[in-house]
């Protein structure tokens, strides 16, 4: 067969105009992801504002609100004490059920970790750490992918929020602002619902 100069220019101009349109694709298709993450993030605001008087219902909305966004098969929210040596994870979620609640002192496992720091944890696969600093709840099977953020009350920590995935490599940096997002929401709810359930105790009492 005959292939001329300006067959190849031909080829390479049309290589080079599939791989513009691919690209084009690739951008529209990440941008309506965000944009549709964004709408997902606003209306679960909405619906954790709503839920505030009960702190039970402000958790599992959380929890759902993330699944929405990125994986969270397993997923915790860990509360400290008002003394701050005690922290409570008060909502603990496995494989498709609620495990019960568990107290640790509060500088231990990985919330020990996130509230002291004030920073967020993300670990690509737990089976690669060397010395994973997880406090254990749920399934024998270990989970494989962690990220963690805080929970801020204007400067103070008042917690940790955990979504957690069976895969490695589930979440990215993205991921991390958008559970940071959810989770300022979130402190603000639980608080709110606490205040809420001391105000009702104090009228029993």
């Amino acid at each position: 067969g005959i292939y001329t100069d300006e067959m190849a220019h031909l080829a390479l101009a049309f290589a080079y105009q599939a791989g513009v349109a691919i690209e084009h694709a690739r951008l529209y298709e990440q941008a309506l992801s965000a944009s549709e993450r964004r709408a997902i993030l606003h209306q679960a605001s909405e619906e954790i504002a709503r839920a505030s008087q009960n702190p039970d219902q402000v958790y599992e909305t959380v929890h759902r609100a993330t699944a929405r966004l990125m994986p969270a098969e397993a997923f915790a929210i860990t509360l400290l004490d008002e003394n701050l040596r005690e922290a409570e994870a008060v909502y603990l979620f496995d494989r498709g059920g609620r495990w019960p609640s568990q107290s640790f002192p509060s500088d231990q496992g990985l919330s020990g970790q996130v509230v002291s720091s004030g920073r967020s944890i993300l670990i690509d696969d737990l089976s690669k750490q060397s010395n994973p600093a997880g406090i254990h709840f749920g399934e024998t099977e270990e989970v494989r992918a962690i990220l963690s953020v805080p929970l801020r009350l204007g400067d103070k920590v008042i917690g940790m929020l955990s979504t957690q995935s069976y895969a490695s490599d589930a979440y990215d940096a993205e991921d991390q602002t958008l559970l940071e997002m959810l989770a300022a929401h979130a402190a603000v709810a639980i608080e709110n619902s606490r205040l809420y359930a001391q105000t009702l105790q104090r009228l029993k009492e």
